[in-house]
């Protein structure tokens, strides 16, 4: 769903800054809030070099400051499409850069509403029937058992988690050797 009032706001800011990149923006509705997704288009790697963070920043400033929830805030996208291969050490850099946005470089020229299906949506995924898990039974390992014997979970950031893990696990053991017992 293009949102038109922002999308044109922002529009006219960047091209005053940015010239004739093309910025596209949606917002996706996902559960009870929205995805933001902006999409630039870059002409060359140079280009990109010279301005993905500037466009970071304003799109962050312009537009981000602007969204009053933190789920939104924080499902933010920043696509840049470009029109030729893009070195592996700048698509790094910037794909790894955690300020404001998950920022996604593209060679391959999509639009962004498949690029939202593929990156955020996960619409391409197939589930069904034919893909099923077979657990195969569970086999104990000795080495963790006696790992566990005698010991006590301690420590500064132990979790809920981590000592209802521990204790179950203790107890799996406590069961496994009453059966043996009864045999």
């Amino acid at each position: 769903m293009e949102h038109t009032l922002i999308d044109n706001q922002i529009k006219e800011q960047f091209i005053s800054n940015f010239g004739d990149l093309g910025l596209t923006y949606q917002q996706i509705p996902l559960g009870r809030g929205y995805v933001h997704a902006f999409s630039v288009n870059i002409d060359k790697e140079s280009t990109l070099k010279e301005t993905w963070q500037t466009i970071s920043n304003f799109i962050a400033m312009h537009f981000q400051t602007r969204i009053g929830d933190n789920f939104g805030k924080y499902n933010f996208y920043l696509f840049y499409i470009a029109v030729e291969n893009i070195s592996n050490e700048l698509k790094y850099k910037i794909e790894n850069n955690t300020f404001s946005s998950r920022k996604i470089i593209i060679t391959n020229g999509e639009e962004l509403s498949s690029l939202v299906n593929f990156h955020i949506l996960n619409n391409d995924l197939k589930i069904g029937q034919e893909n099923t898990v077979v657990i195969d039974s569970f086999k104990k390992n000795e080495q963790l058992w006696s790992k566990l014997q005698g010991r006590v979970l301690k420590g500064i950031r132990i979790t809920n988690a981590a000592t209802d893990t521990y204790n179950e696990l203790l107890n799996f053991k406590r069961e496994e050797q009453d059966e043996i017992q009864k045999d």
